[in-house]
């Protein structure tokens, strides 16, 4: 592949600079499943929706929502054509390995704040996102797709803390569901462009203290919270691990502080996507079965997967 750039330099000369790409072919669609790089495909999807919401018409989030779905369900459809009768089970999801996780970063990104239905999310906040989604690199943009959520109330070992290398042992993300929550807890989700953390009303008062330095957050509004750097360990920890997530991606990450039951917490517990987060939307389990039934059949799909 090859792209040509007809410029003039400083001096008045015409050049033509050439770029050449070498990229493998296959006439097997089978080789194409298993060199497909997933992060890659979702960000191309991010962006390719992200048009299609700001087309000039009524029903382009409608339009960008039916895109994600459409094309999961049909990846799905061509990778169980692939396969023999035999193998072809009613009850049987064929997922391939490449792309495992597309069903839930599709259904995810339905549900994210630029390509929500309803007027929940201001219509300027709509905007700066799509215009994010549209510059966002891979990296950023897989974050997006599935944010990821650590609990910090829970962190030991070298959880939080700079190896011999520099680097900092990042805990085990949790599953994007609020099963993964306890009202003693406080977590953190990260979309790569900011951080929501959230603080359990039942957090203990030593986790506030050494956190944020406070005896107690009563009557305190979450908003109002910074992340200091204090002297105690956990707060070490927390702070190496927004540390780390600034660094790893394009933006500076602002963390927003809620309290459970507060009306900003509700920018947390949107990000939980593998729950049913209103009647129309489906959890991810119900969303799994939409797609599975869709790769059964011949036609285009369309459904209640947003």
């Amino acid at each position: 592949m090859q792209t040509a750039l007809l410029y003039t330099t400083s001096t008045g000369e015409r050049r033509i600079r050439v770029h050449t790409l070498q990229i493998p072919i296959s006439g097997q669609v089978a080789d194409l499943f298993n060199g497909v790089d997933q992060d890659a495909t979702v960000c191309l999807m991010s962006k390719i929706a992200a048009e299609k919401a700001v087309a000039h018409n009524s029903r382009g989030l409608k339009d960008a929502r039916d895109f994600f779905e459409s094309r999961c369900v049909d990846t799905f459809r061509l990778f169980r054509s692939l396969f023999p009768p035999q193998y072809k089970q009613p009850d049987k999801l064929l997922v391939p390995n490449s792309l495992d996780n597309l069903p839930i970063h599709s259904m995810s990104m339905m549900k994210s704040a630029p390509f929500r239905p309803g007027t929940g999310v201001r219509l300027d906040e709509k905007v700066y996102l799509l215009l994010q989604i549209s510059s966002m690199p891979i990296a950023t943009a897989a974050s997006f797709a599935y944010p990821r959520c650590y609990a910090l109330h829970t962190l030991t070992g070298d959880q939080g803390m700079r190896g011999p290398d520099g680097k900092v042992k990042m805990p085990s993300p949790l599953r994007l569901s609020g099963d993964q929550l306890s009202p003693e807890g406080a977590f953190l989700i990260e979309d790569g462009l900011r951080c929501y953390m959230f603080l359990g009303k039942l957090v203990a008062p030593a986790f506030i203290n050494q956190v944020f330095g406070l005896s107690s957050l009563e009557g305190v509004d979450g908003q109002s919270l910074t992340v200091p750097h204090l002297e105690s360990d956990i707060s070490m920890r927390i702070n190496n691990i927004l540390g780390h997530l600034r660094q790893t991606q394009f933006t500076y990450q602002q963390v927003h502080v809620s309290k459970e039951g507060e009306a900003k917490s509700a920018d947390f517990i949107n990000l939980l996507v593998e729950d049913r987060t209103n009647p129309q939307s489906l959890s991810y389990g119900d969303y799994l079965c939409h797609v599975h039934r869709g790769s059964q059949n011949s036609g285009p799909q369309g459904g209640p997967g947003h």
